[in-house]
């Protein structure tokens, strides 16, 4: 998991929602000094996987942050629509 907020706060998140055991790592702005799309977020990401960022898929629901942001820095992304937006060609 990759995220613009500290960790404390989306620690409490992921408690409250239930994802706790489907999240293994996460990445904060916090912790890497910058926030997305910054490549460093995403090269953290992928170096705590402990694989090539070119073998990363990033799934986001903000085109610029995680899509683009992603994509800038070498990994496949698509943007996931949680509501009744209109379709982006990405």
């Amino acid at each position: 998991m990759v995220t613009d907020m500290t960790a404390h706060v989306q620690i409490c998140k992921i408690k409250r929602l239930g994802i706790a055991p489907f999240i293994t790592y996460l990445v904060t702005s916090d912790e890497v000094g910058a926030e997305k799309p910054d490549f460093r977020m995403f090269e953290k990401a992928a170096g705590k996987l402990g694989i090539d960022i070119k073998r990363c898929l990033m799934l986001g629901d903000n085109l610029q942050k995680d899509v683009l942001g992603a994509r800038a820095a070498g990994m496949s992304a698509y943007k996931i629509i949680l509501t009744e937006e209109r379709r982006e060609n990405v």
